[in-house]
């Protein structure tokens, strides 16, 4: 299963606003993932940069399960 269908999935499972809250917080991310990517394009040899990115991917990561995790079990 792809894990980026989750929060699609469980749309119909939690509250719209969670739902919503959901899809804002992973514009957010994808922006940051984008800029630091940007950023790393200018300065390969960066390993803040690195960590930075890092860092945004597990994020969006923990959002993902946790959005998972809102659906009630079947």
């Amino acid at each position: 299963a792809d894990p980026r269908a989750a929060p699609d999935t469980q749309r119909t499972y939690c509250a719209p606003a969670a739902a919503h809250v959901v899809d804002q917080t992973l514009a957010v991310i994808a922006t940051a993932i984008a800029e630091t990517r940007t950023a790393i394009t200018d300065d390969p040899n960066n390993p803040a940069l690195v960590a930075i990115l890092s860092s945004h991917y597990e994020r969006k990561v923990e959002l993902l399960q946790r959005a998972t995790e809102l659906a009630p079990s079947s």
